[in-house]
C-alpha cells in the first residue's frame, strides 16, 4: 500500500504538467510541491511563507 504522499505525487504526475509549484496541506502537514515533468517533490515549506500561498498549486500544461 502506497502512503499519502505517494498517492499525492501520483495524482499530480497523471496532469503531465510541465511544471508544477505550490503549497499544500497534507495529511503530514504543509508540504511545498515542486515539480518538472514527470519527477515532482514534496518538502517541508519554507518556515516563513505568506499564509495565503497554503493550498495554491498551480500546474503549467503545454495545449
Amino acid at each position: 500500500m502506497s502512503s499519502p504522499s505517494e498517492q499525492f505525487i501520483n495524482q499530480l504526475q497523471s496532469l503531465q504538467a510541465l511544471r508544477i509549484k505550490g503549497i499544500v496541506n497534507t495529511s503530514e502537514g504543509p508540504k511545498l510541491i515542486q515539480g518538472v515533468g514527470p519527477r515532482i517533490d514534496l518538502s517541508p515549506p519554507p518556515s516563513q511563507f505568506p499564509k495565503e500561498m497554503l493550498g495554491r498549486l498551480v500546474a503549467i500544461r503545454r495545449k
